[in-house]
């Protein structure tokens, strides 16, 4: 057993990882409320330990206890304890915009933004309640961002000390966090296997390549961080403008697979047909 401290592990605080490769250890400390990963070995990966999240798989001939740090990175322990805590990743930010995880606070904003009839037409119909959407937000978080390692990510556009009306209208977040202004990231369909891609971006802020460029981030994590080899979007085919940015991305319909609905355009992308910026 050891411990592991993640120094800036996420709103001032530190954040404290116990790792064990012994389950009894791993389960009298999760009982006590801590934060624990469990290290995986040829002598214990088939033991089954509920409540126990986070597993990491021990590399061939890597040392015991002391030497337990040196191949994990502190960017995962950090991970494994925001997880813990409640914490949302950071995924990807540039200089205009920030694109994160959800958390049950977003809900009012999630909702603002489904006001936008643009929205509301053309993406999945959401609880009108603001208790029913947080469970379905505390859901998502414990299977899809848990399990999967992607979800729907909130889109904040970076708050600007000068901009004092900045996204007027639009859902908001407090003034220090920066308006949200959309959704972006990946979701499961029923008989695909490859993830699918899902945005929108709030009226007052459409025509500035917000979308865009929240999208290629989406693809870009998808395919470098998660090894991805392809992504599927489906669009309805009277929403030009996102069929027009899914082409712009490398989105190809995928004409061997249609839809049962002939209302939506079944498309897929591999990593190869992303635009250069993309593949890298």
């Amino acid at each position: 057993m050891k411990k592991a401290v993640a120094p800036d592990a996420g709103q001032g605080r530190k954040g404290t990882v116990w790792l064990t490769d012994e389950p009894d250890t791993a389960l009298f400390l999760h009982g006590k409320g801590e934060c624990v990963l469990f290290l995986e070995t040829r002598e214990n990966a088939d033991i089954w330990l509920p409540g126990i999240q986070w597993r990491a798989q021990v590399p061939e001939g890597a040392g015991g206890p002391e030497s337990w740090e040196e191949w994990l990175s502190l960017d995962f322990l950090k991970q494994v304890w925001q997880r813990f805590a409640g914490i949302p990743w950071r995924i990807w930010e540039s200089d205009r915009l920030l694109l994160r995880e959800m958390t049950e606070t977003d809900a009012e904003a999630i909702l603002r933004l489904w006001e936008d009839r643009e929205i509301a037409r053309f993406m999945e119909e959401l609880p009108r309640e603001k208790g029913s959407l947080q469970e379905k937000i505390r859901d998502h978080i414990r299977y899809m961002y848990g399990f999967f390692g992607f979800g729907i990510w909130i889109v904040e556009r970076k708050a600007d000390p000068g901009d004092k009306q900045s996204g007027q209208g639009a859902a908001r977040m407090p003034r220090e966090e920066g308006p949200v202004i959309g959704l972006a990231g990946m979701q499961l369909r029923d008989g695909y296997e490859e993830p699918e891609l899902g945005f929108c971006i709030a009226g007052p802020y459409r025509r500035s390549g917000y979308a865009t460029e929240a999208c290629r981030a989406v693809l870009e994590y998808g395919f470098e961080e998660l090894e991805l080899s392809s992504v599927r979007a489906v669009v309805h085919r009277d929403n030009s403008i996102s069929l027009r940015l899914c082409e712009k991305l490398g989105f190809r319909e995928d004409r061997q697979r249609p839809l049962a609905d002939g209302a939506l355009v079944n498309m897929r992308m591999e990593k190869n047909q992303a635009v250069p910026d993309l593949a890298g």
